[in-house]
Protein backbone atom coordinates (compact mmCIF):
# COMPACT_ATOMS: atom_id res chain seq x y z
CA UNK A 1 0.00 0.00 0.00
CA UNK A 2 1.37 3.43 -0.93
CA UNK A 3 1.57 5.83 2.02
CA UNK A 4 1.72 9.59 1.68
CA UNK A 5 1.13 10.62 5.28
CA UNK A 6 3.19 13.81 4.92
CA UNK A 7 0.16 15.12 3.04
CA UNK A 8 -3.27 15.28 4.64
CA UNK A 9 -5.80 13.49 2.45
CA UNK A 10 -7.81 16.70 2.13
CA UNK A 11 -4.80 18.36 0.55
CA UNK A 12 -4.31 15.52 -1.92
CA UNK A 13 -7.94 15.60 -2.98
CA UNK A 14 -8.38 19.37 -3.19
CA UNK A 15 -5.04 20.48 -4.53
CA UNK A 16 -4.73 17.59 -6.99
CA UNK A 17 -1.59 18.83 -8.65
CA UNK A 18 1.42 19.80 -6.60
CA UNK A 19 4.88 20.89 -7.52
CA UNK A 20 7.61 18.27 -7.43
CA UNK A 21 9.29 19.80 -4.38
CA UNK A 22 5.98 19.63 -2.53
CA UNK A 23 5.57 15.85 -2.91
CA UNK A 24 6.19 13.66 0.08
CA UNK A 25 9.44 11.74 -0.32
CA UNK A 26 7.68 8.45 -1.11
CA UNK A 27 5.56 10.08 -3.80
CA UNK A 28 8.59 11.88 -5.24
CA UNK A 29 10.38 8.53 -5.48
CA UNK A 30 7.37 7.03 -7.26
CA UNK A 31 7.29 9.95 -9.67
CA UNK A 32 10.98 9.43 -10.48
CA UNK A 33 10.38 5.72 -11.03
CA UNK A 34 7.43 6.45 -13.32
CA UNK A 35 9.39 9.02 -15.35
CA UNK A 36 12.16 6.50 -15.95
CA UNK A 37 10.13 3.31 -16.26
CA UNK A 38 8.47 3.50 -19.68
CA UNK A 39 8.50 0.16 -21.48
CA UNK A 40 7.17 -1.23 -24.73
CA UNK A 41 4.89 -4.26 -24.93
CA UNK A 42 7.29 -5.85 -27.42
CA UNK A 43 10.61 -7.10 -26.05
CA UNK A 44 13.40 -9.26 -27.41
CA UNK A 45 13.24 -12.86 -26.27
CA UNK A 46 15.56 -13.75 -23.39
CA UNK A 47 16.19 -10.09 -22.60
CA UNK A 48 15.46 -7.91 -19.59
CA UNK A 49 12.74 -5.34 -20.44
CA UNK A 50 14.39 -2.07 -21.36
CA UNK A 51 13.31 1.02 -19.42
CA UNK A 52 13.09 4.48 -20.99
CA UNK A 53 12.95 8.04 -19.74
CA UNK A 54 9.74 9.90 -20.55
CA UNK A 55 11.50 12.85 -22.19
CA UNK A 56 13.56 10.51 -24.39
CA UNK A 57 10.38 8.79 -25.56
CA UNK A 58 8.64 12.10 -26.16
CA UNK A 59 11.57 13.10 -28.37
CA UNK A 60 11.48 9.77 -30.23
CA UNK A 61 7.75 10.01 -30.89
CA UNK A 62 7.59 13.77 -31.41
CA UNK A 63 5.18 14.29 -28.53
CA UNK A 64 5.01 17.97 -27.48
CA UNK A 65 3.21 17.42 -24.17
CA UNK A 66 2.11 14.61 -21.86
CA UNK A 67 -0.31 14.97 -18.94
CA UNK A 68 -1.01 12.13 -16.51
CA UNK A 69 -3.05 11.62 -13.36
CA UNK A 70 -2.66 8.53 -11.19
CA UNK A 71 -5.50 7.21 -9.03
CA UNK A 72 -4.85 5.12 -5.93
CA UNK A 73 -7.57 3.93 -3.54
CA UNK A 74 -10.06 6.59 -4.55
CA UNK A 75 -7.65 9.55 -4.49
CA UNK A 76 -5.58 11.36 -7.09
CA UNK A 77 -2.12 10.42 -5.90
CA UNK A 78 -0.36 12.68 -8.38
CA UNK A 79 -1.02 14.76 -11.46
CA UNK A 80 1.88 15.77 -13.63
CA UNK A 81 2.53 17.49 -16.95
CA UNK A 82 5.57 17.22 -19.21
CA UNK A 83 6.67 19.20 -22.24
CA UNK A 84 4.97 22.03 -24.11
CA UNK A 85 1.33 22.99 -24.51
CA UNK A 86 2.49 25.12 -27.41
CA UNK A 87 5.57 23.71 -29.09
CA UNK A 88 6.36 26.72 -31.27
CA UNK A 89 6.18 29.24 -28.43
CA UNK A 90 7.65 26.79 -25.90
CA UNK A 91 4.77 27.36 -23.46
CA UNK A 92 5.03 24.62 -20.81
CA UNK A 93 2.07 22.39 -20.03
CA UNK A 94 0.94 22.74 -16.42
CA UNK A 95 -1.94 21.78 -14.15
CA UNK A 96 -4.23 24.38 -15.75
CA UNK A 97 -3.55 23.27 -19.35
CA UNK A 98 -6.72 22.15 -21.12
CA UNK A 99 -6.90 19.43 -23.77
CA UNK A 100 -9.48 18.08 -26.18
CA UNK A 101 -10.46 14.69 -24.72
CA UNK A 102 -12.48 13.70 -27.80
CA UNK A 103 -14.48 10.48 -27.28
CA UNK A 104 -13.95 10.40 -23.52
CA UNK A 105 -16.87 12.82 -23.81
CA UNK A 106 -19.05 9.74 -24.21
CA UNK A 107 -18.47 8.67 -20.60
CA UNK A 108 -19.51 12.08 -19.26
CA UNK A 109 -22.56 11.96 -21.53
CA UNK A 110 -23.45 8.50 -20.16
CA UNK A 111 -23.19 9.76 -16.57
CA UNK A 112 -25.67 12.53 -17.37
CA UNK A 113 -28.09 10.05 -18.95
CA UNK A 114 -27.72 7.58 -16.07
CA UNK A 115 -28.43 10.33 -13.52
CA UNK A 116 -31.67 11.09 -15.35
CA UNK A 117 -32.48 7.38 -15.37
CA UNK A 118 -32.01 7.26 -11.59
CA UNK A 119 -34.36 10.23 -11.27
CA UNK A 120 -37.00 8.41 -13.32
CA UNK A 121 -36.84 10.91 -16.17
CA UNK A 122 -35.43 8.45 -18.74
CA UNK A 123 -35.50 4.70 -19.24
CA UNK A 124 -32.63 2.60 -20.56
CA UNK A 125 -35.03 -0.03 -21.86
CA UNK A 126 -37.63 2.08 -23.69
CA UNK A 127 -37.37 2.59 -27.43
CA UNK A 128 -35.47 5.84 -27.91
CA UNK A 129 -38.01 7.02 -30.49
CA UNK A 130 -40.46 7.62 -27.64
CA UNK A 131 -38.28 10.55 -26.59
CA UNK A 132 -38.07 12.17 -30.01
CA UNK A 133 -40.48 15.07 -30.39
CA UNK A 134 -40.29 15.26 -34.18
CA UNK A 135 -39.93 11.69 -35.45
CA UNK A 136 -36.68 12.62 -37.19
CA UNK A 137 -34.90 9.26 -37.15
CA UNK A 138 -34.32 7.83 -40.63
CA UNK A 139 -35.94 4.40 -40.77
CA UNK A 140 -34.80 1.64 -43.15
CA UNK A 141 -34.91 -2.15 -43.47
CA UNK A 142 -32.56 -2.61 -40.53
CA UNK A 143 -34.48 -0.43 -38.08
CA UNK A 144 -38.16 -0.82 -39.03
CA UNK A 145 -39.94 -2.95 -36.46
CA UNK A 146 -36.82 -3.11 -34.29
CA UNK A 147 -36.69 -1.81 -30.73
CA UNK A 148 -33.64 0.39 -30.21
CA UNK A 149 -33.07 1.49 -26.63
CA UNK A 150 -31.01 4.20 -24.99
CA UNK A 151 -28.83 1.36 -23.66
CA UNK A 152 -28.20 0.36 -27.29
CA UNK A 153 -27.19 3.92 -28.13
CA UNK A 154 -24.78 4.25 -25.19
CA UNK A 155 -23.16 0.86 -25.83
CA UNK A 156 -22.79 1.08 -29.64
CA UNK A 157 -25.09 -1.88 -30.16
CA UNK A 158 -27.83 -0.01 -32.05
CA UNK A 159 -26.38 -0.83 -35.47
CA UNK A 160 -26.22 2.88 -36.37
CA UNK A 161 -23.67 4.34 -38.79
CA UNK A 162 -20.50 5.68 -37.21
CA UNK A 163 -20.24 9.34 -38.20
CA UNK A 164 -22.22 12.39 -39.18
CA UNK A 165 -19.33 13.52 -41.38
CA UNK A 166 -15.75 14.63 -40.83
CA UNK A 167 -16.00 16.38 -37.45
CA UNK A 168 -12.73 18.20 -37.98
CA UNK A 169 -14.20 20.10 -40.91
CA UNK A 170 -16.61 22.08 -38.74
CA UNK A 171 -15.31 25.59 -38.07
CA UNK A 172 -16.61 28.77 -36.50
CA UNK A 173 -16.20 30.51 -39.85
CA UNK A 174 -19.27 28.73 -41.23
CA UNK A 175 -22.78 28.09 -39.88
CA UNK A 176 -22.91 25.17 -37.45
CA UNK A 177 -25.74 22.62 -37.51
CA UNK A 178 -27.91 22.05 -34.47
CA UNK A 179 -28.30 18.57 -33.04
CA UNK A 180 -31.52 17.86 -34.96
CA UNK A 181 -29.89 18.79 -38.27
CA UNK A 182 -26.99 16.45 -37.49
CA UNK A 183 -29.29 13.53 -36.70
CA UNK A 184 -31.50 14.22 -39.74
CA UNK A 185 -28.57 14.92 -42.09
CA UNK A 186 -29.78 18.40 -43.02
CA UNK A 187 -27.49 21.25 -44.01
CA UNK A 188 -25.26 22.65 -42.69
CA UNK A 189 -24.52 19.17 -41.25
CA UNK A 190 -21.75 17.44 -43.19
CA UNK A 191 -23.18 13.94 -43.07
CA UNK A 192 -26.28 12.07 -44.14
CA UNK A 193 -27.74 11.71 -40.66
CA UNK A 194 -28.32 8.81 -38.30
CA UNK A 195 -29.55 5.51 -39.71
CA UNK A 196 -28.96 1.81 -39.15
CA UNK A 197 -26.51 -0.20 -41.21
CA UNK A 198 -27.32 -3.43 -39.35
CA UNK A 199 -30.01 -4.63 -36.94
CA UNK A 200 -29.59 -3.74 -33.27
CA UNK A 201 -27.86 -6.18 -30.91
CA UNK A 202 -26.04 -8.01 -33.70
CA UNK A 203 -22.57 -6.62 -33.01
CA UNK A 204 -20.65 -3.72 -31.54
CA UNK A 205 -20.74 -0.94 -34.15
CA UNK A 206 -18.95 2.13 -32.82
CA UNK A 207 -21.22 5.06 -33.57
CA UNK A 208 -20.78 8.76 -32.96
CA UNK A 209 -24.23 9.23 -34.49
CA UNK A 210 -25.82 7.02 -31.83
CA UNK A 211 -24.35 9.32 -29.18
CA UNK A 212 -25.65 12.33 -31.11
CA UNK A 213 -29.13 10.80 -30.82
CA UNK A 214 -28.75 10.76 -27.03
CA UNK A 215 -27.87 14.47 -27.17
CA UNK A 216 -31.00 15.13 -29.22
CA UNK A 217 -33.05 13.28 -26.59
CA UNK A 218 -31.52 15.50 -23.91
CA UNK A 219 -32.17 18.63 -26.00
CA UNK A 220 -35.77 17.70 -26.83
CA UNK A 221 -36.72 16.76 -23.27
CA UNK A 222 -34.47 18.65 -20.85
CA UNK A 223 -32.17 21.44 -22.03
CA UNK A 224 -31.06 22.54 -25.48
CA UNK A 225 -27.87 23.97 -23.92
CA UNK A 226 -25.80 20.80 -23.66
CA UNK A 227 -22.90 22.48 -21.86
CA UNK A 228 -25.26 23.90 -19.22
CA UNK A 229 -26.93 20.52 -18.72
CA UNK A 230 -23.60 18.65 -18.31
CA UNK A 231 -22.21 21.38 -16.08
CA UNK A 232 -25.18 21.21 -13.73
CA UNK A 233 -25.62 17.44 -13.75
CA UNK A 234 -22.00 16.19 -13.86
CA UNK A 235 -19.27 18.81 -13.61
CA UNK A 236 -20.53 20.72 -10.56
CA UNK A 237 -21.41 17.62 -8.48
CA UNK A 238 -18.01 16.07 -9.26
CA UNK A 239 -16.13 19.36 -8.79
CA UNK A 240 -14.81 19.17 -12.36
CA UNK A 241 -14.09 22.89 -12.33
CA UNK A 242 -11.89 22.88 -15.44
CA UNK A 243 -14.24 21.01 -17.76
CA UNK A 244 -16.46 22.33 -20.52
CA UNK A 245 -18.58 21.34 -23.50
CA UNK A 246 -18.80 24.92 -24.77
CA UNK A 247 -19.03 25.13 -28.55
CA UNK A 248 -16.71 28.11 -28.46
CA UNK A 249 -14.33 28.49 -25.56
CA UNK A 250 -14.09 31.86 -23.86
CA UNK A 251 -10.81 33.71 -24.17
CA UNK A 252 -9.54 32.48 -20.80
CA UNK A 253 -10.07 28.81 -21.63
CA UNK A 254 -8.80 29.26 -25.18
CA UNK A 255 -5.55 30.65 -23.81
CA UNK A 256 -5.13 27.55 -21.59
CA UNK A 257 -5.92 25.08 -24.41
CA UNK A 258 -2.95 23.03 -25.58
CA UNK A 259 -2.19 23.22 -29.28
CA UNK A 260 -2.74 19.95 -31.14
CA UNK A 261 -0.13 18.51 -33.52
CA UNK A 262 0.22 15.82 -36.14
CA UNK A 263 3.53 14.34 -37.25
CA UNK A 264 6.57 16.59 -37.48
CA UNK A 265 5.00 19.03 -34.98
CA UNK A 266 2.50 20.38 -37.52
CA UNK A 267 -0.28 22.25 -35.68
CA UNK A 268 -3.90 21.36 -36.42
CA UNK A 269 -6.66 23.97 -36.81
CA UNK A 270 -9.06 24.64 -33.90
CA UNK A 271 -11.82 22.07 -33.38
CA UNK A 272 -15.53 22.54 -32.89
CA UNK A 273 -17.99 19.71 -32.21
CA UNK A 274 -21.59 20.75 -32.91
CA UNK A 275 -22.52 17.31 -31.52
CA UNK A 276 -20.73 17.95 -28.25
CA UNK A 277 -21.59 14.59 -26.68
CA UNK A 278 -19.52 12.60 -29.17
CA UNK A 279 -16.24 14.47 -28.71
CA UNK A 280 -16.50 18.03 -27.41
CA UNK A 281 -15.10 17.65 -23.90
CA UNK A 282 -12.30 20.07 -23.01
CA UNK A 283 -10.77 19.27 -19.64
CA UNK A 284 -7.70 18.39 -17.58
CA UNK A 285 -6.41 14.97 -16.52
CA UNK A 286 -7.30 15.74 -12.90
CA UNK A 287 -10.90 16.53 -13.77
CA UNK A 288 -11.27 13.34 -15.83
CA UNK A 289 -9.72 11.43 -12.91
CA UNK A 290 -12.49 12.77 -10.68
CA UNK A 291 -15.01 11.26 -13.09
CA UNK A 292 -13.22 7.88 -12.96
CA UNK A 293 -13.13 7.97 -9.16
CA UNK A 294 -16.84 8.83 -9.01
CA UNK A 295 -17.63 5.72 -11.06
CA UNK A 296 -15.36 3.55 -8.90
CA UNK A 297 -16.83 4.90 -5.66
CA UNK A 298 -20.38 4.25 -6.80
CA UNK A 299 -19.62 0.72 -7.96
CA UNK A 300 -17.99 -0.09 -4.62
CA UNK A 301 -20.92 1.30 -2.64
CA UNK A 302 -19.14 4.28 -1.08
CA UNK A 303 -21.34 6.71 0.83
CA UNK A 304 -22.57 9.87 -0.91
CA UNK A 305 -21.61 8.57 -4.34
CA UNK A 306 -22.67 10.39 -7.47
CA UNK A 307 -24.72 7.41 -8.67
CA UNK A 308 -26.14 4.32 -7.02
CA UNK A 309 -24.23 1.05 -7.03
CA UNK A 310 -26.95 -0.67 -9.07
CA UNK A 311 -26.70 2.08 -11.70
CA UNK A 312 -22.99 1.49 -12.20
CA UNK A 313 -23.62 -2.25 -12.25
CA UNK A 314 -25.81 -1.56 -15.28
CA UNK A 315 -23.07 0.64 -16.73
CA UNK A 316 -20.61 -2.25 -16.34
CA UNK A 317 -22.92 -4.91 -17.81
CA UNK A 318 -21.69 -6.13 -21.23
CA UNK A 319 -24.56 -5.41 -23.59
CA UNK A 320 -23.87 -8.33 -25.91
CA UNK A 321 -22.98 -10.96 -23.36
CA UNK A 322 -19.76 -12.76 -24.20
CA UNK A 323 -19.27 -11.13 -27.62
CA UNK A 324 -15.99 -9.20 -27.75
CA UNK A 325 -13.97 -7.11 -30.20
CA UNK A 326 -10.35 -5.99 -30.46
CA UNK A 327 -9.69 -3.00 -28.22
CA UNK A 328 -7.05 -0.29 -28.23
CA UNK A 329 -5.10 -1.98 -25.43
CA UNK A 330 -4.56 -5.21 -27.37
CA UNK A 331 -7.08 -7.08 -25.22
CA UNK A 332 -10.67 -8.14 -26.00
CA UNK A 333 -13.25 -5.47 -25.17
CA UNK A 334 -16.90 -5.66 -24.27
CA UNK A 335 -19.08 -2.56 -24.18
CA UNK A 336 -21.02 -1.26 -21.22
CA UNK A 337 -22.86 2.06 -21.15
CA UNK A 338 -20.40 4.79 -22.10
CA UNK A 339 -17.45 2.59 -21.17
CA UNK A 340 -15.41 -0.27 -22.59
CA UNK A 341 -14.79 -3.26 -20.34
CA UNK A 342 -11.80 -5.60 -20.27
CA UNK A 343 -10.01 -8.10 -18.07
CA UNK A 344 -6.28 -8.30 -17.58
CA UNK A 345 -4.29 -10.35 -15.11
CA UNK A 346 -7.49 -11.67 -13.54
CA UNK A 347 -8.75 -8.16 -12.81
CA UNK A 348 -11.65 -6.17 -14.30
CA UNK A 349 -11.20 -2.66 -15.74
CA UNK A 350 -13.29 -0.02 -17.48
CA UNK A 351 -11.86 2.43 -19.98
CA UNK A 352 -12.45 4.84 -22.82
CA UNK A 353 -10.14 6.42 -25.32
CA UNK A 354 -10.32 9.65 -27.26
CA UNK A 355 -8.61 10.42 -30.55
CA UNK A 356 -8.81 13.27 -33.03
CA UNK A 357 -6.09 14.87 -35.12
CA UNK A 358 -3.74 16.48 -32.62
CA UNK A 359 -4.94 14.80 -29.39
CA UNK A 360 -4.98 11.25 -28.01
CA UNK A 361 -6.29 10.33 -24.56
CA UNK A 362 -7.27 7.40 -22.38
CA UNK A 363 -8.47 6.65 -18.90
CA UNK A 364 -8.43 3.27 -17.15
CA UNK A 365 -10.08 2.38 -13.86
CA UNK A 366 -10.14 -0.89 -11.94
CA UNK A 367 -13.55 -2.12 -10.85
CA UNK A 368 -12.30 -2.51 -7.28
CA UNK A 369 -11.46 1.20 -7.04
CA UNK A 370 -7.84 0.64 -6.07
CA UNK A 371 -6.15 1.81 -9.27
CA UNK A 372 -6.64 4.06 -12.26
CA UNK A 373 -4.99 6.56 -14.53
CA UNK A 374 -5.77 9.30 -17.03
CA UNK A 375 -3.36 10.45 -19.70
CA UNK A 376 -3.38 12.63 -22.78
CA UNK A 377 -0.88 13.80 -25.38
CA UNK A 378 -1.30 16.69 -27.81
CA UNK A 379 -0.41 14.64 -30.87
CA UNK A 380 -2.12 12.08 -33.09
CA UNK A 381 0.76 9.60 -32.90
CA UNK A 382 0.29 8.08 -29.51
CA UNK A 383 2.48 5.01 -29.21
CA UNK A 384 3.82 6.54 -26.03
CA UNK A 385 0.43 5.98 -24.37
CA UNK A 386 0.97 2.23 -23.91
CA UNK A 387 4.47 2.91 -22.58
CA UNK A 388 3.04 5.36 -20.05
CA UNK A 389 0.42 2.81 -18.98
CA UNK A 390 3.10 0.16 -18.48
CA UNK A 391 5.17 2.49 -16.34
CA UNK A 392 2.19 3.53 -14.23
CA UNK A 393 1.11 -0.09 -13.77
CA UNK A 394 4.60 -1.17 -12.67
CA UNK A 395 5.32 1.88 -10.52
CA UNK A 396 1.98 1.88 -8.71
CA UNK A 397 1.70 -1.91 -8.51
CA UNK A 398 -1.32 -2.76 -10.61
CA UNK A 399 -1.80 -6.47 -10.00
CA UNK A 400 -0.54 -8.60 -12.91
CA UNK A 401 -1.27 -5.85 -15.45
CA UNK A 402 1.90 -5.64 -17.52
CA UNK A 403 2.69 -8.51 -19.86
CA UNK A 404 5.16 -8.54 -22.72
CA UNK A 405 5.19 -9.98 -26.21
CA UNK A 406 8.60 -11.46 -26.82
CA UNK A 407 9.98 -11.36 -30.35
CA UNK A 408 12.82 -13.38 -31.78
CA UNK A 409 15.55 -11.48 -33.64
CA UNK A 410 17.57 -13.55 -36.10
CA UNK A 411 21.19 -13.02 -37.06
CA UNK A 412 20.93 -10.67 -40.05
CA UNK A 413 22.55 -11.22 -43.45
CA UNK A 414 24.86 -8.24 -43.42
CA UNK A 415 25.72 -8.73 -47.10
CA UNK A 416 22.27 -7.31 -47.90
CA UNK A 417 22.60 -4.24 -45.73
CA UNK A 418 24.08 -2.07 -48.47
CA UNK A 419 20.86 -2.61 -50.46
CA UNK A 420 18.66 -1.73 -47.51
CA UNK A 421 20.44 1.44 -46.39
CA UNK A 422 18.89 4.58 -47.85
CA UNK A 423 15.78 6.78 -47.89
CA UNK A 424 12.32 5.55 -48.85
CA UNK A 425 9.23 7.58 -49.79
CA UNK A 426 5.56 6.61 -49.39
CA UNK A 427 2.96 9.03 -50.86
CA UNK A 428 -0.17 9.23 -48.66
CA UNK A 429 -3.23 11.45 -48.32
CA UNK A 430 -1.50 13.10 -45.38
CA UNK A 431 1.68 13.88 -47.32
CA UNK A 432 4.89 12.08 -48.07
CA UNK A 433 5.94 9.57 -45.43
CA UNK A 434 9.73 9.30 -45.39
CA UNK A 435 11.64 6.37 -43.89
CA UNK A 436 15.42 6.28 -43.55
CA UNK A 437 17.59 3.21 -42.93
CA UNK A 438 21.07 3.93 -41.59
CA UNK A 439 23.97 1.94 -40.13
CA UNK A 440 25.83 2.76 -36.95
CA UNK A 441 28.55 0.31 -36.01
CA UNK A 442 27.13 -3.18 -36.38
CA UNK A 443 23.47 -2.14 -36.08
CA UNK A 444 20.89 -0.90 -38.60
CA UNK A 445 18.57 1.90 -37.50
CA UNK A 446 15.23 3.06 -38.88
CA UNK A 447 13.62 6.49 -38.66
CA UNK A 448 10.42 7.70 -40.29
CA UNK A 449 8.47 10.94 -40.48
CA UNK A 450 6.78 10.42 -37.13
CA UNK A 451 10.03 9.64 -35.29
CA UNK A 452 12.19 12.23 -33.62
CA UNK A 453 15.29 10.03 -33.80
CA UNK A 454 16.39 6.64 -35.20
CA UNK A 455 15.79 3.38 -33.34
CA UNK A 456 17.27 -0.11 -33.73
CA UNK A 457 15.95 -2.28 -36.54
CA UNK A 458 15.71 -6.03 -35.88
CA UNK A 459 15.26 -8.86 -38.37
CA UNK A 460 12.81 -11.75 -38.01
CA UNK A 461 14.03 -13.25 -41.30
CA UNK A 462 16.44 -12.27 -44.07
CA UNK A 463 14.07 -9.68 -45.56
CA UNK A 464 11.60 -8.97 -42.75
CA UNK A 465 12.06 -6.75 -39.74
CA UNK A 466 10.48 -5.02 -36.76
CA UNK A 467 11.08 -2.39 -34.10
CA UNK A 468 10.20 -2.68 -30.43
CA UNK A 469 8.51 0.67 -29.96
CA UNK A 470 5.74 0.34 -32.56
CA UNK A 471 3.30 -2.28 -33.77
CA UNK A 472 4.27 -2.03 -37.43
CA UNK A 473 6.48 -4.53 -39.23
CA UNK A 474 8.18 -4.27 -42.59
CA UNK A 475 9.80 -6.25 -45.34
CA UNK A 476 12.27 -5.46 -48.11
CA UNK A 477 11.47 -6.37 -51.69
CA UNK A 478 12.02 -5.28 -55.27
CA UNK A 479 9.55 -3.53 -57.56
CA UNK A 480 11.17 -3.86 -60.95
CA UNK A 481 14.52 -2.18 -60.60
CA UNK A 482 13.51 -0.32 -57.43
CA UNK A 483 14.12 -1.50 -53.89
CA UNK A 484 10.95 -1.07 -51.80
CA UNK A 485 10.22 -1.11 -48.10
CA UNK A 486 6.75 -2.51 -47.40
CA UNK A 487 5.28 -1.09 -44.18
CA UNK A 488 2.55 -3.18 -42.53
CA UNK A 489 0.12 -2.36 -39.70
CA UNK A 490 1.10 1.30 -39.81
CA UNK A 491 -2.36 2.82 -40.26
CA UNK A 492 -2.67 5.32 -43.09
CA UNK A 493 1.11 5.11 -43.54
CA UNK A 494 1.09 1.48 -44.66
CA UNK A 495 2.19 0.42 -48.14
CA UNK A 496 5.18 0.29 -50.47
CA UNK A 497 7.84 2.91 -49.83
CA UNK A 498 10.15 3.26 -52.83
CA UNK A 499 13.86 3.77 -52.26
CA UNK A 500 15.11 7.06 -53.62
CA UNK A 501 18.15 7.15 -55.88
Amino acid sequence: MIKTYLFPIFFLIQLLTVSKNAYSQSTADLLYKFENGLTTYSQLKDSIPKLYNIYDRMKLRKVPAVAVAVIKNGNILLSKQFGFANFESKIPADSTTLFHFASISKTANALCVLKLVEQGSLSLTKDFREYFTDGSFKENKYSKGQKITIANLLSHTAGIIRDDGPSGDYTHNKPLPNITQIVKGEKPALGKGAYCIRKPNEAYEYSNQAICITQKILADNFNTDYNRLLTDSVFIPLQMTNSSFELKLDSGKQKKLAEGYIFNYEAVPPYVFPCQSEGGLVSTVSDVAKMVIAIQNAYNGKENSFLKKETIEKMFTPQLGEITYDGNLDVPYKNGLGVMLFEKGGRQYFTHTGSIDGYTSIYIGSFDGKDGAVMIVNTSYAGIITELINSIACTFKWENYVSYKYKVATVPNKDLWKDYIGTYKLPTKKGEFITSITKVGEQLFIQNSSDGEPEPLYFSSENEGFVLSRSYSFSFSNNGTKRVLILKNNGSFSGESVKLD
